[in-house]
């Protein structure tokens, strides 16, 4: 999704992107470039510095310990939409 995202829009400033598994990260990096993608380290890092975000996760289990990663990193700040 990520990499569909950065290539269509080219977006400036680059696609803030996640991935559980650093390595895919990594790689997206690597094919995409500095200019279209950043890897955020954490999902602290994700919630504080997007304002829109989009999931595409494994299952149930996998949501709720990233939402609630994302409730913890969002206390003070709420003005956020996920997909």
């Amino acid at each position: 999704m990520a990499r569909n995202l950065a290539s269509s829009f080219k977006s400036q400033p680059p696609l803030i992107v996640y991935n559980r598994t650093v390595e895919k990260s990594q790689r997206l990096l690597a094919e995409l470039g500095a200019s279209a993608i950043k890897v955020a380290d954490t999902l602290d890092q994700l919630a504080t510095e997007c304002d829109v975000i989009f999931t595409c996760l494994a299952n149930d289990a996998v949501v709720i310990s990233v939402y609630n990663e994302f409730a913890k990193a969002l206390a003070v700040r709420r003005n956020h939409i996920f997909l």
